[in-house]
């Protein structure tokens, strides 16, 4: 792990996410009695990736949720737009249901910061589970 951290610091132009190792890759995992299977998020995992994203954005208790257009937002939608660049690596979780979460990260730039931005070469890293699959140890 310390080789593809090291990759992506740098950024390298062989950078690519095969180039980084994920022992998970088609392993099943139990998880509260439900198989869950790890897979390389691919470029038509761009729907999922916009519900993801929508779930991903935190919502107090006490505040109506919010329209799913804001993940239109330019803010917010950078996150996923145009995926999957070179340099974004994405994980899908999914059952024999169908895919339940995913993670994954981008790189972003000084002059189109995300919300979590520290530099140029560090990802953002971002993060979801489906509503009804959550609190059962898959995140």
């Amino acid at each position: 792990m310390v080789r593809a951290t090291w990759l992506l610091r740098k950024r390298s132009k062989r950078f690519s996410p095969s180039s980084v190792p994920c022992l998970f890759y088609g392993k099943e995992v139990v998880v509260e009695m439900l198989k869950v299977l790890l897979r390389p998020a691919q470029k038509q995992d761009y729907i999922f990736l916009k519900i993801l994203l929508y779930n991903a954005i935190f919502i107090p208790e006490s505040i109506e949720p919010l329209p799913f257009s804001i993940i239109d937002n330019p803010q917010i939608s950078k996150y996923i737009k145009g995926w999957k660049r070179k340099t974004d690596i994405g994980i899908i979780a999914e059952t024999e249901e169908g895919a339940i979460g995913g993670i994954w990260t981008r790189f972003f730039n000084k002059s189109d910061q995300g919300y979590g931005y520290v530099s140029d070469d560090i990802p953002e890293l971002s993060m979801s589970v489906l509503e009804e699959y959550r609190n059962i140890g898959i995140g």
